[in-house]
């Protein structure tokens, strides 16, 4: 919860930081999938983490959210992580992958041509990877 609350405070200082908590319509279970749209000028991250997401405009005109909808909150260690870039007229990568990034996935957005454009994007996962008492890890979730 502490974590959750120092993304909030760091996404709402930056000027031109846009923050929005995902819409939750499903239940619990061992797989998940949050699909994301967004309008982008030039360029813009995307950070996801559990059910938070913060778009940070890198230049071109201020990035907004159309939708964040997931069917549950991303776990912080997801054993399988898949990202999908489903439309938009530039180029939509996933920079930083959740496993190796303390839970949090960015993906980076270039929209080569002027205005803004609309672009939507997967994220897919499967199981959980946490910590168990003997200091060793353990998959969380049903194969």
């Amino acid at each position: 919860m502490l974590l959750a609350a120092g993304f909030l405070t760091v996404a709402a200082v930056g000027s031109a930081d846009s923050v929005m908590r995902a819409a939750i319509s499903g239940r619990g279970g061992d797989s998940g999938k949050c699909t994301i749209e967004v309008e982008v000028d030039d360029a813009a991250d995307i950070e996801i983490r559990e059910d938070m997401g913060r778009i940070h405009t890198l230049s071109g005109q201020r990035a907004h959210w159309r939708r964040f909808q997931c069917n549950r909150p991303m776990p912080l260690n997801p054993a399988e992580f898949r990202f999908r870039g489903i439309d938009g007229r530039g180029r939509v990568e996933l920079v930083r992958d959740p496993r190796s990034n303390r839970g949090v996935a960015v993906v980076r957005i270039y929209d080569p041509k002027g205005g803004r454009e609309g672009y939507t994007f997967d994220l897919e996962w499967r199981g959980a990877f946490a910590p168990s008492n003997n200091s060793g890890w353990r998959r969380r979730g049903n194969y």
